[in-house]
């Protein structure tokens, strides 16, 4: 009797219905008139469940099978807001969302970096931006684009992006070119918080072992990372040091503008041994390379996360890095 009563109770809440609210936090008052949806899994994987538009208070109710519910979705003034289905039996969800700008003056780039590989011929160029958004305001233009890199017309059209949103997983973008010679944007929202934008490009045997860029996003001074094995000389970058647990070099990059002649060869290898305390290295396939071999030019590429790289910069008065680079 008890565990028939159990599974009444279990499949209750299982069947229970989907509640929430939509709150604007630029307002901070409910929203109506939003589209929520629903996805779910499904025999196929994962699948839409249905929408509805929040009411008059922000309210929404799906009666769907809540067992299965994986994600709730809405759309506000273009932009996607993400809430995943974590709620308890009953108890109402809430999604957040913010009112859109073209332009918002304090998103600047909290980070910013450049990082070179070759295997002795042609060069992988990553390049990651962080901006940082501290207002109530998610910068969108869908018309011109929100973070912009300067691409050397010796890598042609073959550039990739991805981008990693607040509480978001990687989602890959296609550049497209601007009206300004040699600059490629992406169409992709910067919400409040810290939005990572990490783009790949690649500049074959012709380009000589040049990289001329442009940086182009106000905020924190850039770096350059060079693995064990490469060197650059030109204007524009000073020494920082050696980082102790891949042995790559690291730049400050003081010009806007920069023409370096890149040699030698060589990728960024962890060699952190299981007894190193401190930050860690974390590997990040950067844009295309699962979906291009050719992208990987035969090396093992990675990424230095920007917040190790930002607390190796802070500590490296402190530290007594090894300046001979």
């Amino acid at each position: 009797m008890r565990a028939a009563i159990l599974t009444i109770i279990a499949s209750c809440s299982l069947h229970a219905a989907v509640t929430g609210v939509v709150v604007n936090k630029t307002t901070g008052k409910p929203q109506s008139g939003v589209t929520v949806t629903m996805t779910k899994f499904g025999a196929g994987g994962m699948e839409p469940a249905g929408s509805v538009k929040t009411d008059a208070a922000g309210g929404f109710k799906f009666d769907s099978d809540a067992g299965s519910a994986h994600l709730l979705q809405a759309e506000y003034q273009g932009v996607r807001y993400s809430a995943p289905m974590n709620q308890a039996a009953g108890a109402p969800l809430e999604i957040a969302v913010f009112d859109s700008a073209a332009s918002v003056a304090g998103a600047t780039a909290g980070q910013h970096m450049i990082m070179i590989e070759s295997n002795g011929e042609e060069l992988v160029v990553n390049e990651t931006v962080v901006i940082n958004n501290p207002s109530r305001t998610t910068w969108n233009n869908p018309k011109s684009g929100t973070v912009k890199v300067f691409v050397p017309p010796a890598a042609g059209e073959n550039i990739m992006a991805r981008v990693v949103a607040p509480g978001s997983m990687p989602v890959d973008r296609q550049p497209v070119k601007t009206s300004a010679a040699n600059v490629w944007t992406v169409d992709y929202p910067v919400k409040p918080g810290e939005t990572r934008f990490d783009f790949s490009y690649k500049l074959p045997a012709s380009a000589a072992g040049v990289l001329e860029t442009r940086l182009l996003n106000q905020g924190a001074t850039p770096k350059l990372v060079l693995p064990r094995g490469i060197q650059a000389a030109g204007e524009g970058i000073v020494s920082l040091g050696t980082e102790p647990s891949t042995q790559a070099s690291i730049f400050d990059i003081t010009a806007k503008a920069v023409k370096l002649t890149i040699s030698g060869s060589g990728a960024l290898s962890v060699i952190q041994s299981e007894e190193e305390a401190g930050p860690k290295i974390k590997q990040i396939n950067p844009p295309g390379y699962d979906r291009n071999k050719w992208w990987a030019l035969s090396l093992t590429l990675a990424f230095l996360t920007l917040g190790f790289i930002a607390h190796y910069m802070k500590g490296t008065a402190a530290a007594g890095v090894n300046r001979k680079v």
